[in-house]
């Protein structure tokens, strides 16, 4: 599954980690390829600032991020 979003998607990885760095400042330290209500998404996590960690879904179709 995991492959055929990565295959589908419009979105390269380096496309996946800078635009979750514009949404969330910090360093991007995971990317996972999931399925989220119904549509392909990459789970993207975020090392925030004073350590949090922020989590992302980017579409793999259209490039829009949601937290």
């Amino acid at each position: 599954m995991q492959l055929t979003i990565v295959q589908l998607a419009k979105l390269s990885l380096t496309d996946v980690i800078a635009a979750a760095e514009k949404a969330q400042p910090g360093s991007v330290y995971s990317v996972i390829p999931a399925i989220k209500n119904e549509q392909p998404v990459f789970a993207v996590k975020v090392a925030a600032a004073q350590g949090k960690s922020v989590e992302l879904a980017l579409n793999a179709r259209t490039g829009k991020v949601t937290k």
